[in-house]
């Protein structure tokens, strides 16, 4: 575990944690309500760019930015703050334990059971612009 903070985080926009995301049933249709959103250009663009295996489909990798940044599932904003999930280059930030991390979650999402938070699919995997991120 990390120490206790000493500078805040800082996030220089690398996009190396933007791969194998597990995302829910509640995540995807927020995701996708920000995909369907998108101009189409802005999805053919999207849909264009070379990717590292397993990289997120929605990452800009030329921009270096989340394009459904308000709606990225819960993995995404927990980065960095929480065990299993820390930032190589923010080692100084206390991480939250999994655990409670994840009860965090299901309070957050409004899930009573695990099956309310269990993944549908991986972004970058199951869940790319060629199996079904804007159609299903």
């Amino acid at each position: 575990m990390a120490t206790t903070n000493t500078k805040p985080f800082s996030c220089d926009n690398c996009i190396e944690c933007c791969a194998n995301v597990p995302v829910s049933a509640k995540e995807m249709v927020t995701i996708r309500r920000a995909v369907r959103a998108m101009p189409q250009e802005q999805i053919d663009r999207l849909r264009g760019q070379t990717r590292k295996t397993g990289a997120c489909p929605l990452v800009d990798v030329e921009n270096k930015r989340c394009t459904v940044y308000e709606a990225r599932p819960w993995l995404c904003r927990m980065f960095g703050y929480m065990e299993k999930a820390q930032c190589p280059y923010n080692k100084h930030i206390k991480l939250m334990p999994f655990a409670e991390a994840q009860k965090k979650f299901m309070a957050d999402v409004g899930a009573s059971t695990q099956e309310d938070i269990q993944a549908v699919g991986v972004l970058g995997r199951d869940i790319t612009w060629e199996k079904g991120l804007v159609r299903l």
